[in-house]
């Protein structure tokens, strides 16, 4: 609008060349002047709001959400300082709720961590995505026997694996997991290692399936135990009363 001032003032006596018998020219050149000036100043107030704008853009990007974004005014910059100051506000509560569930979730994994049981959970596409210290000392104690069932089991690589790592057959599991709809409850067998799984489904408050949580219990020695001494109470029965039952780590 100022520019179109400017131009209608400095052309104005030179297309109506009797308008200086009404208006002198030095009222022009004064029209001229201050047009000027104002264009001048409105130049700088846009580069400062400009400015402003990458500033308050690099602070967001930077990660912060504090700085005062001040949209008074009806011009495009300060509508666009407006929008900024919507998404400021936007991403700030976003991040908020981002920490606070990381926060749950650090306070989640540590209790999992503390706890004796043996925990395990993988993702929809049975990707293993956690392991508490429990089930990894379990895994890692029992690595060697596993091995000679699943050559290529490596506990210290689990993460990210699909838990169909734990199957020579995996098929009829991976039919299992997809369709589980509450707790189930399995003992499979890996070369000399007996597991006992108790498996659950994790869904979120709309019902969406997220995952699997697996419960590990190594049923070997237990096993083993129970069998000698069914067998001990067997043979006493018949009379033969010289077995015992080792109770070396019991």
């Amino acid at each position: 609008v100022l520019s179109i001032l400017l131009l209608i003032s400095a052309f104005t006596p030179v297309i109506f060349h009797n308008i200086s018998e009404i208006i002198p020219e030095i009222f022009f050149e004064v029209i001229d002047v201050v047009l000027v000036g104002f264009i001048i100043l409105t130049s700088r107030s846009n580069a400062q709001q400009l400015k402003c704008l990458n500033k308050h853009i690099t602070d967001i990007s930077e990660g912060d959400f504090n700085g005062h974004i001040d949209s008074k005014g009806t011009s495009l910059i300060p509508r666009t300082l407006g929008r900024l100051h919507s998404l400021q506000i936007k991403l700030g509560a976003d991040i908020d709720d981002v920490k606070a569930a990381l926060s749950n979730s650090k306070r989640i994994e540590s209790a999992l961590n503390a706890t004796s049981s043996n925990i395990m959970v993988a993702d929809r596409f049975r990707s293993i995505i956690f392991m508490n210290n429990s089930v990894v000392k379990m895994l890692k104690g029992v690595e060697s026997e596993l091995q000679q069932a699943l050559p290529n089991f490596d506990c210290d690589n689990l993460l990210r694996q699909n838990i169909d790592v734990f199957h020579q057959h995996p098929e009829h599991q991976k039919q299992i997991l997809e369709n589980l709809k509450e707790t189930y409850k399995a003992r499979i067998n890996v070369g000399s290692v007996i597991l006992d799984l108790i498996v659950d489904p994790i869904h979120d408050e709309q019902g969406k399936r997220l995952g699997t949580v697996v419960e590990w219990v190594n049923m070997t020695e237990q096993l083993a135990i129970e069998a000698n001494i069914e067998r001990i109470v067997s043979e006493a029965s018949e009379g033969i009363l010289q077995g015992r039952i080792p109770i070396e780590g019991l």
